[in-house]
């Protein structure tokens, strides 16, 4: 493959395209393929958490922690470009992206490899590391960006069900015939080769040609979609370090640890999926906002953050008050020891809602240079603060770092935006959740002698009350 610098973007004339899905469509497709591989996910996890036990349970927790930061890394931004591309109409991006992406994974793969072999960690463990990497070559074949595109959003999700379905039912079956460790890298390898295959196909199918046909590295792309990737990889070293610096530093206070705080933060993330969800459904009325007086933006910010505030504080406040029942219930007895993790974890998803109206307002408002500053800012608190506290307190300390990354992006996007848009007074909405938080805590404290989950779904209608009447 020979390497160009900006090379010209070839004019290619798209296929005929049918008429676009509506918006809703497209989020209604998206919204039940998520949630369906969400879920799928979360209950064979439980199961592998239950089979393995919380010490080996936290090896996987790692390894996939430190493929969320490699593979966005070998992205480099190159999918979320071709996908605003191809919405344009260029629709002959494939080749010179998987080119490009193929360069990057060599680079990602050929440094984890030296990094693995001096890093002290045991054989099975590198082994897994080493083998569950080598998706990373498969990846550039992988073309949900294509369909994104191309809004067929059916596809998408297609290819999404595909891969973890996959990945989940290799992971399964390789921990119930009790294979070596090692070798559980194979099912992201199986989810990506076929993934990578039915979408290659389909998208074969639209263009009536070649999908690959110009396959060579272009600099220039890389260097458009430097932005985007940079963005991205902030967003997962805030989130996945902190994992990734648990086991390295394999903390005195025992493995197990890490199995706990995986757990923990794998339920977090699912929860956070709904924060995705939500905003992606917000961002274009925030984007249409543009055109219409400052006012609009603020009663719709206003309502929005109304609803998200309310929502989200009560599932926070149940996961906080019986985290250690419900963990017993999904993970087992042995991940009681886990319910204080979630219980402090669990609240970044109230944050992320504050954040995200901010945070999409910025993107609406075509602020997104501002955007990338406060997701780096925000990243190296995180990573700062973690490395200070981790090795000290463990768990503890990466939870801290976590919570203290995500206040600290809540003030830094509000201050842009009251700067670059508008001084809006959202944080006045609080007053209702703020009211429910608590009459929730008063009517859990009063009966917290009584049944755990009783006294849970009083208190849950007494802070529904409290935020009505506070509204």
């Amino acid at each position: 493959m020979a390497a160009t610098v900006a090379a010209p973007r070839a004019e290619s004339a798209a296929p005929p395209r049918p008429e676009r899905p509506g918006l809703l469509r497209n989020l209604s497709v998206l919204s039940a393929a998520e949630v369906a591989v969400k879920a799928g996910t979360f209950l064979a996890f439980t199961w592998i958490a239950r089979t393995l036990g919380p010490a080996r349970y936290g090896e996987i927790e790692f390894t996939m922690a430190l493929m969320a930061i490699l593979a966005l890394l070998a992205d480099g931004g190159l999918s979320g470009l071709g996908a605003r591309e191809t919405a344009r109409g260029e629709v002959a991006l494939a080749g010179r992206i998987a080119a490009t992406r193929l360069m990057l994974a060599s680079i990602v793969y050929g440094g984890l490899t030296i990094w693995l072999r001096y890093s002290g960690l045991p054989d099975q463990l590198r082994g897994l590391v080493g083998i569950w990497g080598a998706s990373l070559w498969i990846q550039p074949f992988l073309l949900p960006w294509f369909f994104q595109g191309l809004e067929r959003m059916g596809w998408y999700a297609t290819l999404s069900i595909i891969r973890q379905a996959l990945f989940i039912g290799v992971l399964v079956a390789g921990v119930w015939t009790e294979i070596p460790a090692r070798w559980l890298g194979l099912a992201d390898i199986v989810g990506v080769l076929a993934a990578a295959a039915v979408g290659v196909t389909v998208a074969r199918k639209i263009l009536r040609e070649r999908i690959f046909s110009r396959l060579r590295i272009d600099l220039g792309l890389l260097r458009e979609a430097a932005p985007i990737g940079l963005a991205e990889l902030c967003w997962a070293l805030q989130w996945y370090l902190a994992t990734v610096q648990l086991r390295l530093l394999d903390h005195p206070g025992g493995r197990e640890s890490l199995g706990y705080y995986g757990a923990a933060h794998r339920i977090t993330m699912a929860l956070h999926t709904f924060v995705w969800l939500y905003f992606v459904n917000l961002l274009p009325s925030i984007s249409r906002s543009v055109t219409e007086p400052i006012a609009r933006l603020e009663s719709l910010l206003h309502g929005s953050l109304r609803l998200a505030s309310a929502a989200s504080v009560l599932v926070a406040l149940v996961l906080t008050a019986i985290p250690a029942e419900l963990f017993a219930m999904a993970f087992g007895a042995r991940y009681e020891s886990a319910g204080p993790y979630l219980g402090a974890l669990v609240w970044l998803v109230p944050i992320s809602f504050l954040s995200g109206h901010y945070r999409y307002t910025l993107i609406g408002r075509d602020r997104q240079g501002w955007l990338l500053a406060c997701a780096a800012s925000t990243a190296a608190v995180a990573a700062s603060v973690s490395w200070a506290l981790t090795p000290r307190l463990g768990a503890a300390g990466a939870i801290i770092a976590l919570l203290m990354a995500g206040v600290f992006d809540l003030f830094l996007t509000r201050a842009a935006v009251n700067r670059l848009i508008h001084p809006f007074r959202l944080l006045r909405t609080l007053a209702a959740p703020a009211a429910g938080a608590l009459a929730f805590g008063g009517v859990y404290w009063l009966l917290r002698g009584q049944n755990p989950w009783a006294a849970t779904a009083a208190a849950s209608c007494a802070y529904a009350l409290a935020a009505v009447v506070a509204r």
